[in-house]
């Protein structure tokens, strides 16, 4: 084909009905594109404007109220692989909807969809083929080096969900309420190899900056932490806020929010990863299983 054939919009048209999608599993997505397009930059930027031009150009749908989430992810079998995926779009691909969390005279919580989670692509799994790979759950990986909990602890959560950031508004005074909610560096996930599917903030150590780039941050305790969870006393990247999603109800409060973060908190370095599928599958197996 010339490249003047190469360039139009049919040509993306028929490269874009081969590709899956994006949303669900993001390094099989670029693995088929490189294929399709081969050792040609001035053809990947190409397609990269046409499907940008594409996406504008599609009205947005109607985003799904934040009751109907909560409710999916209640639902959720995570043994079913097709509903992950529906999950997973809802999330990425929908319009940002705020999901109530837990309020009181002096904060409120939300977890809002939308946009960049956590930066799985850092670390992939050596796999043989693409397809074994999982694009919509993350592993986390905790450093060897750091000591295991203790037994009485929670256990960090191997394989995650994550489907909201963590968002805040300060009510102690009108100043503070009237420049409503601030975003934080938490990342909402739930625990997919259990049936109670817990609940946990991990926070994000490649948070993206305003421009859509990744860049690394320290875990902030003095400044975003305790701004965020004030009767929060130890510093932490990792906690569990809810021992099962089915406790997730409109009497949450934020003092009960930070009661669990004390209890559960804790500084693990996770490594956000791609999910191997077939041992992701095999865990899920095993606990929805008992």
């Amino acid at each position: 084909m010339d490249s003047e054939n190469m360039n139009t919009s049919e040509h993306f048209e028929n490269i874009e009905r081969l590709l899956p999608s994006p949303a669900v599993d993001k390094v099989a997505f670029m693995k088929c594109l490189q294929e399709l397009l081969g050792d040609q930059p001035d053809q990947m930027a190409a397609f990269v404007r046409w499907r940008a031009s594409q996406e504008r150009r599609t009205p947005s749908p109607p985003p799904t109220p934040a009751s109907e989430i909560l409710s999916q992810i209640k639902l959720l079998d995570c043994r079913q692989e097709y509903r992950v995926v529906a999950l997973t779009d809802v999330v990425y691909l929908g319009t940002d909807v705020d999901i109530p969390l837990a309020k009181d005279d002096s904060f409120e919580y939300i977890i809002r969809t939308g946009g960049q989670m956590l930066d799985q692509l850092c670390v992939a799994p050596a796999v043989s083929d693409s397809m074994d790979l999982h694009g919509c759950i993350t592993e986390l990986h905790t450093p060897p080096s750091l000591p295991s909990a203790p037994a009485h602890e929670v256990s960090l959560p191997r394989f995650v969900q994550d489907f909201g950031h963590l968002w805040y508004k300060d009510l102690r005074n009108e100043k503070s309420a009237a420049q409503g909610f601030k975003e934080t560096d938490y990342i909402a996930v739930i625990d997919v190899t259990t049936p109670k599917k817990p609940v946990w903030l991990v926070y994000d150590y490649c948070p993206e900056n305003p421009l859509g780039d990744r860049e690394p941050v320290v875990l902030d305790h003095m400044g975003c932490q305790r701004a965020v969870f004030p009767n929060v006393t130890a510093q932490f990247d990792t906690a569990q806020i809810l021992a099962s999603v089915h406790n997730w109800n409109d009497g949450l409060t934020p003092r009960m929010i930070e009661r669990r973060i004390n209890e559960t908190g804790r500084v693990a370095e996770p490594v956000p990863r791609i999910s191997n599928r077939w041992t992701l599958l095999a865990a899920i197996d095993h606990e929805w299983s008992r």
